[in-house]
């Protein structure tokens, strides 16, 4: 079966592969026998036709813009210089972003209710928040987020890495100006993100 196309090859599939016209370009032949795409663990195979992967020349190809947006990335044609844009969809970690700035302007502000509304109280036990009130009442930094990475995220965790500059205002002496790089994990609690744990990045 041949079949025009225009911009990206599509078709119907024939015995496992077709044959189609690139506009402008030669007949080839590609194979639809990809299985599933998965990120992670997770499958993301798409269900629309227009979008099923394919194999040609021994190469296997997959729809840009559906991968990416599914590695929480965004893109762009500019067509004043042809050239294909990848970016930080910042829109799809809205929500998890707003968490990790919650937790540290809780700590900034020295706002317990604050602090208590980021964490999955499953989690944590009094211990942890006698701890904050001893440091809050002994201790004030000034917290600059020097960087925040998505690293990873789907639909029940999302893992994010910060890197931070705490500036000590006052406190005992063993407390000290630091760099801190941290991965935070944080999970869906009746449909809101939380924090759950937190880990110095190896």
């Amino acid at each position: 079966m041949k079949k025009f196309i225009s911009g990206f090859l599509a078709g119907s599939l024939l015995l496992g592969a077709i044959s189609a016209y690139a506009t402008g370009g030669n007949l080839i032949e590609i194979f639809y026998n990809v299985n599933d795409i998965k990120i992670d663990g997770t499958s993301i195979m798409p269900r629309e036709e227009n979008l099923k992967p394919f194999v040609y020349n021994g190469r296997t190809f997959v729809p840009l813009n559906f991968i990416t947006t599914n590695l929480g990335k965004k893109v762009t044609w500019d067509g004043s210089s042809n050239t294909v844009n990848i970016d930080v969809d910042n829109t799809k970690h809205e929500d998890v972003l707003s968490v990790i700035n919650k937790y540290y302007d809780s700590f900034r502000e020295e706002n317990m209710d604050l602090l208590k509304s980021t964490l999955a109280m499953d989690r944590f036990n009094e211990g942890y928040f006698d701890y904050v009130e001893r440091y809050y009442e002994g201790s004030d930094f000034d917290y600059a987020l020097d960087s925040v990475e998505v690293l990873k995220m789907d639909n029940d965790e999302a893992l994010v890495r910060v890197k931070e500059t705490a500036t000590k205002l006052k406190g005992p002496e063993q407390y000290q100006d630091s760099k801190i790089d941290n991965i935070y994990v944080l999970q869906k609690r009746d449909g809101k993100w939380k924090i759950t744990d937190w880990t110095a990045f190896q």
